[in-house]
């Protein structure tokens, strides 16, 4: 079930643009040495609103390739699906080149920061949405560093014309020991429109003043719009896409409220990694002993974990903060945007997916309740999803009651096989839809599945559930078929308590409209569940 892709803004810069973003290190990107090259790039993962290109070589060095990762930003209509390739960029884009504290070092999940000590995730990652191709490099050594920039660029100037880069306008941001410093000179096209800004972060060890912090929003935004391009005062830069394949998400900003962290999913193999977007209400850092009860958050299709950020943990912090809630914890994971929270039938054709549900179940609630202080028991423990997540949360409860003692639905796509509008989406993580096998193994990992085989343990454990639909989605009448209605009567025929509440003048976003403000959060569930905890 996909979530509507938000409408992007991509300036198409034609004036001559600089930028430039340099370190305390005083480097300089005015000339480049001949690079040592390769063509050819690993992967190449086109989705909407940003292609994404990882560890292409540029140069070898002591026996080691260099390598970067290339993101640029792409348009295509938001309803046209994955089968429809998305459009490259006709205008250059310039480019921000984000050098990491540590050369060939990858991501090392430590400390309880966001601190990105390599090239993937990148802080700069929401540029793209202001009109900048984004380029995360590695390099050989500290030694090397300002050689191997030289070298980079000059690789990116030999195959400008096929990315469709402006490498007249190259900028530079290298860390600091526990920070960085960045300094933007624009130009609109003349000397005398030549403008200066400099941001010093030297303790924002999780990059949040580079580009969530309002005012440097706004000054990036004025530049924008003096180097020829247009700026969409609407553009949230924590709406940027994410691969559909992505475990951790490339890009390492989140809402105020909420923080990036990368854990462990030995479920996926030794040495990787996956992620997810944290809240914790103030009440945690001023009660040391003090444990908080958790609600997990499973974003929905084509989604990922900036999701919960601009609604759910807004609204969290306000119901925390009017006495309506106990102090409660957010996690929202980053599921793959095409996962469905199942272990993917990895060894059918065209599937692309992974064991999504080992990795929440087995490596990130551990990680939670073993890193934080939480009430680390299914009477401290509530999942919550949209659309995809919603099928996710009401499989993950009935298949887990030992785990769960709370699941809300929010437009859960409580389908059949064939319901599904988006269909390369059931491929990615079922396999082929014209073979039988695929169908059959939606059925067995679905929510209907879990609920007619596990009734006893669920009804047993007493789980509480809700069920959320608004009356414009096709959820709630396609065609005349009444999916989360029938849902419903499915739990009432097997004897299992829930609520099923239909949203008058709603349609399938529902997130959406709590974050604009325009439907009022259902509170009561969550505020009547962890009441105990108050």
């Amino acid at each position: 079930m996909n979530r509507r892709i938000a409408r992007r803004n991509f300036m198409g810069l034609t004036s001559a643009a600089s930028l430039a973003l340099m370190g305390s290190g005083g480097l300089s990107v005015a000339s480049a040495a001949t690079a040592r090259a390769a063509d050819a790039a690993d992967d190449n993962l086109v989705i909407s609103g940003l292609t994404m290109t990882q560890d292409t070589n540029y140069a070898t060095a002591g026996g080691a390739d260099l390598r970067f990762d290339f993101y640029q930003g792409t348009v295509k209509p938001a309803d046209a699906g994955m089968e429809v390739p998305a459009t490259p960029p006709t205008t250059p884009t310039p480019i921000v080149i984000w050098v990491p504290p540590h050369g060939i070092r990858e991501y090392a999940a430590g400390g309880n920061h966001t601190n990105v000590d390599s090239k993937f995730p990148t802080p700069v990652a929401n540029y793209l949405g202001y009109g900048y191709a984004v380029v995360s490099m590695s390099y050989a050594s500290h030694a090397s560093r300002n050689k191997d920039i030289k070298l980079l660029i000059a690789h990116l100037k030999q195959h400008a014309d096929e990315l469709v880069i402006d490498t007249g306008n190259i900028g530079v941001l290298t860390a600091t020991a526990d920070g960085y410093t960045a300094s933007v000179p624009v130009s609109g096209g003349s000397a005398s429109d030549v403008a200066d800004l400099t941001i010093r972060a030297a303790k924002d060890r999780d990059y949040r003043a580079l580009i969530t912090a309002e005012n440097t929003r706004r000054i990036v935004a004025y530049f924008a719009s003096h180097i020829g391009g247009t700026y969409d005062p609407d553009y949230d830069p924590l709406g940027m896409a994410t691969p559909d394949v992505a475990w951790v998400d490339p890009c390492v900003h989140t809402s105020e409220l909420g923080e990036y962290h990368v854990f462990p999913s030995p479920s996926r193999g030794r040495g990787t990694f996956a992620s997810y977007a944290l809240y914790l209400p103030d009440a945690y850092r001023r009660a040391s002993r003090k444990r908080f009860p958790v609600i997990y958050f499973l974003h929905g299709g084509n989604g990922n974990q900036r999701e919960a950020g601009n609604w759910l943990m807004v609204q969290v912090d306000k119901l925390i903060k009017a006495g309506t809630l106990p102090p409660t914890i957010v996690v929202c994971a980053q599921g793959l945007p095409i996962g469905w929270y199942v272990n993917a039938r990895d060894e059918a054709d065209g599937v692309l997916s992974g064991p999504v549900e080992d990795v929440i179940v087995n490596d990130l609630i551990p990680h939670i309740d073993a890193t934080y202080r939480t009430i680390a028991s299914r009477e401290g423990r509530g999942i919550e999803g949209w659309s995809a997540g919603g099928f996710g949360a009401l499989r993950s409860a009935f298949k887990f009651p030992d785990m769960f003692g709370y699941v809300s639905s929010l437009a859960g796509a409580v389908i059949d096989f064939e319901d599904e509008p988006m269909k390369q989406y059931v491929t990615n993580t079922f396999g082929p839809l014209e073979d039988p096998a695929s169908a059959t193994y939606f059925n067995r990992v679905r929510p209907h599945y879990f609920v007619e085989h596990n009734t006893r343990a669920i009804k047993a454990k007493g789980v509480k559930v809700r069920l959320l639909v608004g009356d414009g989605d096709w959820l709630y009448d396609k065609d005349g078929k009444k999916i989360t209605e029938n849902f419903a009567k499915l739990l009432t025929r097997h004897g299992i308590e829930h609520t099923y509440t239909v949203l008058p003048g709603v349609d399938h976003m529902i997130t959406e409209a709590i974050a604009a403000g325009s439907l009022t959060y259902p509170s009561d569930f969550w505020a009547e569940a962890l009441a105990k905890f108050k």
